[in-house]
Formats: C-alpha cells, structure tokens, sequence
C-alpha cells in the first residue's frame, strides 16, 4: 500500500479510515452478538438500532469515500462520546454524587449502666469472735 501522502492532514486523514476499517472488522462479531442479546434476551430494540447505526457509520467513515478529513475526525469523536454515554447510561455504571447533607442523625444508643459487681469485700470485723475465746 503506498500512497503519496505530504502534509500531516493526510497522514491523520489515513490513519483515522485505517482504525475506521479495524474498528469495522473486529467489530462485526460484537455486533452480532450485542443484536442477539438486545433482541432475544433484554428486549432493547432502541439501543439496538443505535449500535447498528454507530457501526454502519464505522463502516461507512472507513471504506467510503469522504473527501474532508474534519469530518472524518469530528464523526469519530462524536460516535465514540456518544458511545461512552449510552453504554454507561444503559449499565447504570456512570456514578452520580449527591450533595453532601450536614442533617445529624438521632442518638439511638442508650447511655452506658453500672451494674454491680459481684464480688462483695467484706469488711474486717473488729470484735472477738465467741468461738475464738469461748465460754468456759
């Protein structure tokens, strides 16, 4: 394959419908795949056309015959975007923050008890015991 390509318009142009061809290629089997999936199991006819459209653009930036190199450019750009964000928005996979709440929360814990213990100290007796000392 040679081609006389001068400026760097070009060689970007060229490289952009060579990834377009690899990106068609390889992703023929995916596509099939993802049709079986959308239609037979998930019943997702809508994301389904969009996936088909995306790879008939591939397709079509790739092996077509567009003379502006921009739009080449520009249609990739969109359609991989576009991609990111559906795919992410039908997987629930994109995280959204929520605003941090200062709301403090209720005491559900109960104040700590004392029990007592257990163990009794007794204390020393001073007087003589009568069985010490005895009655005689």
């Amino acid at each position: 394959m040679k081609t006389d390509i001068q400026n760097l318009d070009g060689i970007v142009d060229q490289s952009l419908k060579i990834a377009s061809r690899v990106i068609a290629v390889v992703a023929f089997p995916a596509i099939l795949f993802a049709a079986y999936r959308n239609l037979a199991i998930d019943f997702l006819p809508y994301h389904q056309v969009f996936l088909t459209v995306c790879y008939g653009i591939f397709v079509f930036l790739g092996f077509g015959k567009i003379k502006s190199n921009q739009i080449r450019f520009y249609s990739l750009v969109i359609i991989f975007l576009s991609l990111f964000i559906v795919t992410g928005l039908r997987n629930n996979s994109i995280i959204f923050v929520d605003a941090v709440s200062t709301t403090l929360a209720p005491i559900t814990a109960s104040l700590p008890t004392w029990t007592p213990s257990t163990i009794i100290d007794l204390e020393p007796i001073n007087e003589l015991s009568s069985i010490i000392t005895g009655v005689a």
